[in-house]
């Protein structure tokens, strides 16, 4: 009798139940969004974390691939200025890729950590819900 207890333990720690966001009720969901310009492919993706539908954070993660033409530079440049004004916010940034014809940043916020004027700039919501709905307005797809 006892096994029996013992493995149903050992089941509900091996799935998550006890540990881990999903079982301290934070989920997350991750759109995507990709567009072709001037030879190169733009990949915007969204990861939202959220508990009881009130947004916790959200990382916002740009890459860049293609030729390194006008466009593919003025997108690198825009993003690297970005990164340097977040980084002055106190916002976690971080290049994860700089190669010859892929660039890619990523920015986090937590929401409770930012000024409102951050919070309008990049149009976040309190809600997770709302905040899904406006991206698949935008065109990403959210998973």
């Amino acid at each position: 009798m006892k096994n029996k207890y013992l493995i149903l333990l050992l089941i509900f720690i091996l799935t998550g139940c006890f540990f881990g966001e999903a079982g301290s009720g934070y989920t997350s969901r991750t759109c995507t969004k990709e567009t072709q310009v001037d030879g190169i492919t733009l990949t915007e993706e969204k990861k939202i974390k959220q508990k009881d539908n009130n947004i916790v954070d959200i990382i916002i993660t740009n890459k860049i691939i293609g030729e390194e033409n006008t466009t593919f530079k003025s997108l690198k440049n825009s993003y690297l200025s970005e990164l340097n004004n977040l980084k002055n916010q106190g916002i976690i940034t971080n290049i994860i890729s700089d190669l010859k014809g892929e660039y890619s940043v990523s920015y986090e916020f937590t929401l409770g950590n930012i000024s409102n004027e951050l919070k309008e700039k990049y149009e976040f919501e309190d809600l997770y819900h709302n905040q899904l709905k406006k991206y698949e307005k935008e065109g990403y797809k959210c998973k």
